[in-house]
């Protein structure tokens, strides 16, 4: 570290860097992988692929969606897809 930087210097993040850490996002993210590891476990055990897709699906999406109304409309449409059409 040089001599001259200050320890209280914060660096400025990436735009969007932010939304990642919201509350509605955090929160759906843990309701919503929680229905997909259900799904992509209940998937494994019954080898039934569609469960386990959409499993798969649900608890990895979370990571990649930072807007909020995308993230929430595509978490309920996989769930209603999940079960209302079930295997």
């Amino acid at each position: 570290m040089p001599e001259n930087a200050e320890l209280s210097t914060v660096l400025p993040l990436p735009p969007g860097t932010l939304a990642l850490f919201s509350p509605a996002l955090l929160i759906g993210g843990m309701i919503f992988g929680s229905i997909g590891m259900y799904a992509f476990v209940r998937g494994w055990k019954n080898k039934a692929w569609r469960s386990l897709l959409i499993g798969g699906a649900l608890s990895i999406y979370p990571w990649f969606v930072t807007n909020t109304i995308l993230f929430y409309l595509l978490g309920i449409g996989l769930c209603v897809i999940l079960f209302k059409f079930p295997d």
